[in-house]
């Protein structure tokens, strides 16, 4: 697990919210 792949979960979880 990569902080960068957490970084873009949380983007797209906000992108669509």
């Amino acid at each position: 697990m990569h902080f960068t792949q957490v970084l873009i979960s949380l983007s797209v979880l906000i992108a669509c919210g």
